[in-house]
């Protein structure tokens, strides 16, 4: 028996997505605990994640034939007071512990903290036996834990539907991510403006929620977005796209801009998806990105950089065999590196062990 403990699938985020695939594609014995990802209050998320903790202990004293416990750790004060209630219960009972690690600041997080914190961040973190990382160099974030055993696993991405892409006679361009300043979603609408301003023809779909980050707050990113948008009839906003929608929209785009500077941001499964539905992809050189991006792929580039994103969508424009060259490398690069099949497996043997 094998038990997962992880963020409820919505809202849709990178890590709640990941692990809802996991979960769910697991074909063997288990159970799952989903923690709510999103509360109003903190009131509401000691309510939430005490109800969710009792239920796993009351399941762990009726079973006695658990054997894991899979967890995706949180790199906040309150996200690692709710996982050490779980790493430090399945320790107790002598059930082993992996820990899947999602963003890219977790020493971060370790090194932001009292000393006397660290302390117990450091005891929690002696009881995991395994975690899982994104890519070889993500081992660096668990560095300082020399008994715990780090392997590295890619993301995948979910296998597209067998769609027909609706041709044009302009570049289309899909920005799929939660809409926050820090994704680089206000400077892909500059870069755009600037190229249809200069009588490129080029199509902008965006899709994903408003969220708020350190620079800007839930209502201050929506009304910087809604007014960069408002009556423009080059760009479209779909709002949160999912099954076929989501799918059609991947195969029809051309390229995939993700300019993100977002503090955690790893191995992002919508540029996955992107690459799997052939589609060239823009992104940035941060944290991790480069180390899944290339220029076989498309373009890594400066953050905040609209100027860049501009150049890279207008190369494209007037270069399409190298466009249809990064298509077709995309497609055959995600079907080999990040298939589903490969990432179930590879998870359950780490599960399995």
């Amino acid at each position: 028996m094998i038990v997962f403990v992880g963020p409820s699938p919505k809202p849709i985020t990178g890590q709640s997505l990941a692990f809802d695939i996991i979960s769910s594609h697991y074909n063997k014995k288990k159970k799952v605990f989903y923690y709510g990802a999103s509360f109003s209050n903190k009131l509401a998320i000691f309510w939430g994640t005490f109800s969710v903790f009792f239920s796993f202990f009351f399941f762990l004293i009726t079973q006695r034939n658990i054997k894991t416990l899979y967890i995706t750790t949180s790199r906040t004060t309150l996200g690692f007071c709710r996982d050490m209630l779980f790493i430090l219960t399945a320790n107790a009972f002598s059930i082993k512990v992996v820990n899947h690690l999602h963003g890219a600041d977790f020493k971060a997080f370790r090194s932001n903290i009292s000393p006397k914190f660290r302390k117990l961040v450091d005891y929690v973190y002696s009881k995991i036996n395994t975690s899982i990382v994104l890519l070889p160099k993500m081992k660096e974030q668990y560095d300082m834990y020399k008994k715990m055993n780090v392997v590295s696993i890619s993301n995948c991405a979910l296998p597209l539907a067998d769609l027909p892409k609706n041709s044009s006679d302009c570049l289309k361009v899909l920005y799929l991510s939660n809409i926050m300043h820090s994704k680089g979603i206000l400077f892909v609408i500059e870069a755009v403006d600037n190229l249809a301003k200069s009588g490129v023809k080029i199509q902008l779909s965006i899709a994903g929620s408003p969220m708020g980050d350190e620079y800007k707050s839930v209502d201050e990113i929506t009304s910087a977005f809604q007014n960069m948008i408002k009556n423009k009839n080059y760009i479209g906003y779909l709002g949160t796209v999912t099954g076929t929608e989501k799918e059609q929209l991947l195969i029809d785009s051309d390229v995939f801009v993700l300019p993100s500077f977002y503090k955690t941001e790893a191995q992002p499964i919508s540029i996955i998806e992107a690459m799997l539905s052939g589609s060239a992809i823009v992104t940035t050189k941060h944290n991790y990105l480069s180390d899944m991006v290339s220029s076989n792929n498309g373009f890594v580039i400066e953050p905040r950089s609209t100027k860049e994103i501009e150049s890279s969508l207008l190369e494209l424009i007037n270069n399409k065999t190298k466009l249809e060259a990064i298509s077709n490398y995309n497609k055959n690069y995600a079907a080999e590196h990040y298939s589903l099949e490969r990432y179930v497996r590879d998870i359950s043997t780490v599960i399995d062990s």
